[in-house]
């Protein structure tokens, strides 16, 4: 019987021998080498499998859209698969380097010298221009008191596309700063020295990346509208008012206010302004001011009232101005006019879609 430490798979006849104590090998198991595989053929590139050619010889290939197509023994052309893996994962996003800063008054490494009475400060003053094409600064520069120095000129390549126009902290002040086009830089009345860690401003071909589209917004909503009649309106006719003084409301809950100029003729002096609602033909409810005084023929004496309510309305909705006596539905006079401003106004705020 097998040894049980034999716990790999035979590859071998053995047999035990007793005068050794031991297994002996009588032959292998593994059999003659086999004949070579038969590759591929490849024989080009095609745009499309519809242009295969009928015939071919067994293992002849071709390459379409990165698959492989080979021609079987058994008369057909198959897909076999990718020429390569499968793409891999994308890899990390790459750095962009962003230059050192420029130390002002470096000549010697060929940076721009200070102005005539310029000086460093401290920190020391620099500039830099980032990936994206915008300049910044930072340090501070003492300007020994001038009135507007210059206190250094922007190399070729960090200057705007126009003049720009800037704020910058000084001594005591927040000073106006002009930087040309040339990269001259002015600085007005700084006194004893000026910051220049505020002064960015992007130059000539500066780009932002784009960031992502938001969704659409919902639509736009007519939140506010107001009339104004500025002619005289004579109510004793029965009609509330003619359509210049109208105003449409869309569906919604709104806040309704008018101002009138109102003269009622006698007997019936204590009059209110209220809103009539011509899509029904009738006066809103609720919308009679408090009675005002006003005497009629031959004074005509107006009275100043005004009204607001909230209407809520469930489609477009016609209003407009209307004057009438308490206790009677008889319209009045309502005037266009009050010490000459126009006095016949109707406003609509949206409160509510």
């Amino acid at each position: 019987m097998v040894d049980a430490s034999e716990d790999r798979l035979m590859t071998a006849l053995k047999f035990w021998d007793p005068n050794s104590g031991s297994w002996k090998t009588i032959a292998a198991l593994q059999g003659p080498p086999g004949e070579n595989g038969q590759g591929l053929n490849i024989l080009g590139e095609m745009d499309d499998p519809g242009d295969l050619p009928g015939a071919a010889d067994t293992n002849d290939t071709i390459i379409i859209d990165g698959h492989f197509w080979v021609y079987t023994d058994s008369g057909v052309w198959i897909d076999a698969g990718l020429v390569g893996g499968p793409p891999g994962p994308a890899g990390p996003a790459g750095s962009v380097a962003i230059e050192a800063w420029h130390n002002v008054g470096n000549t010697g490494a060929g940076e721009p010298a200070f102005g005539t009475g310029c000086s460093a400060g401290s920190p020391i003053p620099q500039f830099r221009k980032d990936p994206n094409g915008i300049v910044r600064m930072r340090g501070m520069i003492n300007v020994s008191g001038q009135t507007n120095p210059v206190i250094f000129t922007l190399p070729v390549g960090y200057r705007p596309e126009g003049d720009v126009r800037l704020v910058a902290p000084a001594a005591g002040a927040t000073v106006p700063v002009l930087i040309n086009t040339g990269g001259v830089i002015t600085v007005f009345s700084p006194g004893a020295w000026v910051q220049i860690d505020q002064l960015i401003f992007p130059t000539a071909g500066a780009s932002f990346p784009a960031g992502p589209q938001g969704p659409p917004g919902p639509s736009g909503a007519i939140n506010y509208m107001v009339s104004r009649q500025a002619a005289t309106e004579n109510g004793t006719s029965g009609t509330p008012l003619n359509s210049a003084n109208n105003i449409t409301i869309p569906a919604g809950k709104w806040l309704i206010r008018a101002l009138g100029c109102v003269v009622a003729s006698p007997p019936a002096d204590m009059v209110g302004l209220a809103v009539w609602n011509s899509t029904t033909g009738a006066e809103v409810p609720d919308s009679l001011s408090p009675a005002g005084y006003s005497s009629g023929a031959p004074n005509y004496t107006p009275a100043n009232l005004s009204t607001e309510f909230e209407i809520t309305v469930a489609a477009n909705t016609v209003l407009r101005p209307r004057a009438r006596p308490h206790g009677s539905s008889t319209p009045q006079f309502l005037y266009g006019y009050a010490g000459g401003t126009p006095a016949n106004v109707i406003s609509a705020l949206r409160l509510a879609p």
